[in-house]
């Protein structure tokens, strides 16, 4: 997998639902802290999220799609193996830039990571 690559597949990891298939932009490979990285894309802005549209990702349903930069979702090698994730597409340069600011400056992420930090 590459920074940025797009998947689509079933997870049990979307909030809210026992299972369901997604798109999620993958952002990270595992370490020995947490397995590998991704962002869901939604349908909905849950604050700060970063918008990307159908007329660049043609293979995206609607018209505007947002990548959730208020939290991360990990899977661990053997789940990616077995969940046998489609990809769909690669960010471009600019939206990976985008991206990348938007993570930055999201509030939620920032306090989920440092809560996450102190207690470790």
């Amino acid at each position: 997998m590459k920074l940025g690559e797009i998947y689509f597949w079933e997870t049990d990891k979307a909030q809210g639902f026992e299972s369901r298939k997604k798109y999620q932009v993958f952002i990270c490979p595992s370490d020995w802290r947490t397995g590998n990285t991704f962002l869901f894309i939604s349908k909905a802005n849950y604050g700060g999220d970063y918008p990307i549209t159908n007329n660049i990702y043609k293979f995206l349903p609607l018209t505007i799609s947002y990548i959730s930069c208020g939290s991360i979702v990990c899977y661990e090698d053997d789940e990616i193996e077995a969940a046998k994730p489609e990809l769909k597409g690669q960010l471009s340069v600019q939206d990976m830039r985008g991206l990348y600011k938007a993570v930055l400056n999201n509030e939620i992420m920032k306090s989920r990571t440092l809560r996450g930090f102190a207690t470790h």
